[in-house]
């Protein structure tokens, strides 16, 4: 038994350790390493795979020191669109523009129809003396 731990168990624990650190080393910002550059880190682990893996564990990068919470974070309360003076700048500038439409469909409809003298307004439809 204890030569099956030391030929199969203990090699499979440090690769797969080596494999972790390794992986966890290349993911992590390199504001947040310490001691020594990445790849110094990545070379220890790689060369002396348990003993590498674990110092990196243990003091290789900063931790968060506290986890955070959710008292840390500011209560951002829902904003009512009729607070939003965001919200009410776009929808005035959408009436406006609705408005210029209009203003100017109606310029082009009184130009383009001939029957239209002197830009008066053509009759409105549904009205008049027309057959049904």
């Amino acid at each position: 038994m204890p030569r099956i731990l030391a030929t199969v168990v203990i090699p499979i624990i440090s690769i797969g350790l080596a494999v972790y650190a390794i992986a966890d080393i290349v993911r992590t910002d390199e504001s947040r390493v310490r001691a020594l550059p990445k790849i110094f880190w990545v070379l220890l682990v790689v060369i002396v795979p348990l003993v590498g893996a674990i110092v990196w564990i243990w003091v290789g990068k900063e931790r968060e020191t506290t986890a955070p919470s959710s008292f840390d974070r500011p209560v951002r309360r829902p904003v009512a669109p009729d607070d939003d003076v965001r919200f009410l700048d776009q929808i005035d500038r959408e009436i406006d523009r609705e408005a210029r439409i209009r203003e100017l469909e109606e310029r082009l409809n009184s130009t383009d129809d001939p029957t239209n003298k002197k830009g008066d307004q053509p009759p409105a439809e549904g009205t008049g003396t027309g057959t049904v």
